[in-house]
């Protein structure tokens, strides 16, 4: 039941009236890529800024340094270029918040122009009428909203902005009228698990009728050290949801392989200043776009085993010899994070030691 999911949401897009024929021919070719286990980036995750209105207490980004800086235009030009050129298909928006950076707007636009698909994330509270509209204008597949509870004392509470969780809830009707595709994404931790939380986000999803994108709970940025960190059972239960739930996908169940983890394979982030990280929640980065090509950290990353291997885990959150032999010391013995490992060799060097039987 979810491998045919999975399949008939990798096929959907070549129905999408808003592809073009280059869009479709290089969706096909990335199908095909999957099916024979080509390794290669075909989607990037553009963090266009670190600002952002809400003030999680787990943020994975806690500890970027500078949190007003949004990324430079000839920066996302130099990253568009690169990603034409490497037959990338898609570019996730995320921040921060993404819709802080006005500049946003005309990224999407340009990624149309170029031939590439565009999904946002957001939390949702500046999805206004306007903003929906310019969405939809500039062609995006999908706007995904962080979701963290189901009324606005859970929702606001953990974002600490009021009246976050009745704005988002308009923003799902106004999408729905003006045809724009959204989706839902939760957080699964201790907490969301014990307090229900999770369980009726999922039901939100089924009465929305809209897909729900799971994370479990990151130890890293402000959540370094956090409680809420799953444990071995939390884990099992979380990818248990996640393989088994037709509405859910997660980063390690989410395409036609059904499993593992594509960080540093499929996929890398960019950050507003340009750092490349093979994972969005790992505090560390494989050079920097200014002086490292797309094609180097990919061929960098795959000399890396838990970068070349497809684990059916999420290392970062689920494995504690990764915490406390990697993540521990990033935290504890290094000011300014991400770490670029092409100018630590000590941390590549460490990097290398994980693999399929140490985590």
């Amino acid at each position: 039941m979810k491998r045919l999911t999975l399949l008939r949401n990798a096929l959907a897009p070549l129905a999408d009236p808003e592809y073009n024929v280059r869009m479709r021919t290089r969706h096909l070719r990335h199908i095909l890529r999957r099916l024979t286990g080509v390794k290669r980036i075909t989607g990037l995750e553009i963090q266009n800024t670190y600002r952002c209105n809400a003030r999680c207490s787990f943020c994975s980004m806690g500890e970027s340094g500078n949190w007003n800086r949004d990324m430079d235009p000839a920066l996302f030009q130099r990253v568009l270029e690169q990603s034409v050129q490497e037959g990338v298909l898609l570019f996730t928006f995320l921040g921060g918040e993404t819709l802080v950076d006005r500049r946003l707007f005309t990224y999407l636009e340009m990624c149309w122009r170029a031939g590439i698909r565009t999904e946002v994330q957001s939390n949702g509270t500046l999805l206004t009428e306007d903003a929906l509209l310019k969405l939809k204008r500039a062609h995006v597949q999908n706007v995904a909203v962080t979701m963290h509870g189901t009324n606005s004392e859970e929702h606001d509470g953990v974002y600490q902005v009021q009246g976050a969780y009745d704005r988002v809830i308009q923003a799902f009707q106004i999408a729905k009228r003006i045809g724009l595709t959204m989706s839902l994404k939760a957080l699964y931790s201790k907490r969301t698990e014990a307090h229900g939380a999770f369980s009726k986000i999922l039901g939100l999803a089924k009465s929305l009728d809209m897909g729900l994108n799971v994370n479990p709970f990151m130890p890293v940025g402000s959540g370094f050290g956090d409680s809420d960190r799953l444990d071995e059972e939390g884990a099992a239960r979380f990818r248990a949801i996640a393989q088994t739930e037709p509405r859910v996908s997660s980063h390690i169940f989410n395409d036609l392989e059904c499993t593992g983890c594509f960080a540093g394979k499929d996929y890398f982030c960019v950050t507003p200043d340009g750092d490349l990280l093979p994972c969005y929640f790992m505090p560390l980065s494989i050079g920097n776009i200014k002086t490292t090509s797309l094609r180097q950290a990919h061929r960098l990353a795959m000399e890396i085993p838990i970068f070349a291997e497809r684990f059916p885990m999420c290392y970062v959150a689920e494995s504690e010899p990764f915490y406390q032999t990697c993540l521990v010391p990033l935290h504890q013995n290094y000011p300014t994070l991400p770490v670029n490992v092409l100018e630590h060799p000590e941390v590549l060097a460490l990097l290398k030691t994980f693999n399929m039987n140490t985590l």
